[in-house]
């Protein structure tokens, strides 16, 4: 293609993975699980995206206040 010629098609190709931001040291990483959001809540069982995310928001809240608890008793945070 002719109207390609002076452009620098490799800049489309030679792209690098974005690496993720580092996390301070004990920080707790929760697995947001957005995968069980779409297939499981929205299509298999008709839920509304705004309940869906709520659903998935407290599963991820209660995951979090149970690795707190567990790290007060003295116990290893299974997340980190």
């Amino acid at each position: 293609m002719p109207e390609l010629k002076s452009k620098n098609l490799q800049s489309l190709f030679a792209l690098k993975s974005a690496m993720p931001a580092l996390r301070k040291p004990g920080l707790t990483f929760i697995d947001p699980m957005t995968s069980s959001v779409f297939e499981p809540l929205i299509f298999k069982e008709s839920k509304d995206s705004q309940t869906a995310l709520r659903m998935i928001q407290d599963q991820m809240n209660k995951a979090i206040r149970e690795a707190k608890e567990l790290e007060k008793q003295g116990g290893v945070n299974p997340h980190l």
